[in-house]
């Protein structure tokens, strides 16, 4: 499933306390440029996802962002 959220309604959940997993996918270079991250995301550099496949979790919503 391929949806958008805007950045309210993900403020909403996390406010709410839903149990959501947020993927940073920035560059290494965007990172360093703006090191601002979303409270309790995890950033895993989009040109590395495919090693990482296993860390993400399934069991829950996924949201990922990439600027």
């Amino acid at each position: 499933r391929i949806a958008r959220i805007s950045p309210e309604d993900l403020k909403r959940k996390l406010e709410a306390g839903e149990d959501v997993a947020i993927i940073d996918l920035r560059t290494a270079l965007d990172v360093a440029a703006a090191p601002h991250a979303i409270p309790g995301s995890r950033w895993i550099a989009a040109e590395a996802l495919d090693e990482h496949l296993t860390e993400i979790p399934r069991d829950r919503e996924l949201i990922v962002y990439c600027s």
